[in-house]
């Protein structure tokens, strides 16, 4: 129940139809059953900006393209999968694990 460097084709909506996307990493938490859609990022914040600011400014410049992956993935995996998005940035090292409240 992971992937890595995922390649789907999305098909449901006709603006995308048959858009190929390129999923960095998903994967089951075995405990929960929460499928995870992690995007890895190589930025880090600036030198005088702080890491709340950096996450803020990063999930607002991502977050569509999050959506897109998480329609995606809800069309394939049906009703009941539980699918939650992250933000992974390994120079910092930082998981950012993306309020689905905001994504719906």
């Amino acid at each position: 129940n992971a992937a890595s460097e995922l390649s789907i084709v999305r098909k449901h909506s006709p603006e995308n139809a048959g858009r190929e996307l390129m999923l960095d990493r998903i994967f089951t938490d075995s405990t929960t059953g929460t499928r995870w859609i992690v995007d890895y990022k190589t930025s880090r914040p600036g030198l005088d900006e702080s890491l709340a600011a950096f996450l803020a400014e990063q999930t607002e410049r991502y977050l569509p393209q999050l959506n897109i992956y998480k329609e995606a993935i809800a069309s394939m995996a049906g009703p009941h999968m539980v699918i939650q998005c992250a933000l992974y940035f390994p120079a910092i090292p930082y998981f950012h694990a993306i309020d689905s409240g905001l994504m719906d």
